[in-house]
């Protein structure tokens, strides 16, 4: 319904540029450091301690969101759920429709300091039976173990969504203009088909060796990561997330889970990365103000912005 969508999204449409693959090209290092191994290097997690029993019950929606959350968090998720999130149940958005079907995953872990019992901190339990959105993953929840949780999440979203064209990860502090997003995703949809999308970091990806995201050299001995999406929020069309989850497992696992998700698995499986740099977020995005969701110049902004 090409007159359902939003006035802007053909302007925009036009701004959402594919990356250079020259740009893409991995970074010179220790040769085939890259390349996926014989065997598998660590596994995904299959080990499901309560699952999101109202998402891809009978139908598959167009999008799928899969938000990290921690178990102590429930305010955080409610307000997730009170706000851009309701559109999963109410289809609505506020002076437009929304010319999909969404919904939404908060993925959690046992937290190291509360491993006495399987369903985590008192009320997980009850407000995974209330929502249905909940995937409690039989894991530790830590930093380093974040690209280990994101993808877990994603096999999930492989094993049980494969009627749904795309997935969202998002950021519990990223803001989702939804109806925009989704008018975006169908326009495009079929160059999208085999892609990720997103705000694209193209070049000086400096590998930190010190501080938050500090990465050892004997894990990953290259001093640059290859051009990959900001991580507060990026888009996987369905065929590339399949292709991510079935080869993780035999790819080293680096904790930078955006650099190591949209830079090094979607080189892998040579997934198309598409950048809009106005309209996507980043890490410390403050650029940008409330009212350019309303305007539709904004499809994701942090809370660190605005």
């Amino acid at each position: 319904c090409p007159g359902c969508f939003r006035a802007s999204v053909k302007e925009i449409s036009e701004k959402l540029t594919l990356v250079d693959t020259g740009v893409r090209t991995i970074p010179r290092g220790t040769p085939h450091f890259f390349a996926p191994k014989e065997t598998p290097q660590q596994e995904l997690v299959n080990d499901v301690l309560l699952a999101p029993w109202s998402v891809c019950a009978d139908t598959c929606p167009y999008m799928v969101a899969v938000q990290l959350s921690l178990a102590h968090m429930a305010k955080e998720r409610n307000l997730v759920r009170a706000t851009w999130a309701s559109v999963a149940k109410t289809h609505v958005w506020p002076h437009s429709q929304v010319n999909a079907d969404f919904k939404i995953i908060f993925v959690i872990a046992r937290e190291i300091s509360n491993r006495t019992t399987s369903e985590g901190p008192p009320g997980v339990k009850a407000e995974a039976d209330k929502f249905g959105d909940i995937l409690f993953l039989g894991m530790d929840d830590s930093y380093y173990n974040l690209t280990l949780k994101v993808l877990s999440g994603f096999l999930w979203v492989s094993n049980y969504c494969r009627g749904s064209k795309f997935i969202l990860k998002v950021d519990t502090d990223t803001f989702v203009h939804l109806a925009l997003l989704i008018d975006l995703l169908i326009h495009n949809e079929h160059r999208l088909n085999y892609s990720i999308v997103g705000h694209v970091y193209e070049r000086a990806n400096v590998v930190m060796r010190s501080d938050r995201w500090a990465v050892g050299q004997d894990v990953y001995p290259i001093a640059m990561y290859p051009a990959y999406t900001a991580g507060c929020a990026y888009i996987v069309s369905m065929n590339a997330l399949n292709m991510i989850v079935a080869l993780a497992p035999y790819v080293p696992m680096l904790p930078i889970e955006d650099a190591h998700v949209t830079g090094i698995m979607a080189h892998e499986v040579k997934a198309e990365l598409y950048t809009h740099r106005e309209l996507f977020t980043y890490f410390e995005d403050d650029s940008w103000q409330r009212c350019d969701v309303l305007w539709d110049a904004k499809v994701v902004g942090t809370l660190s912005g605005g």
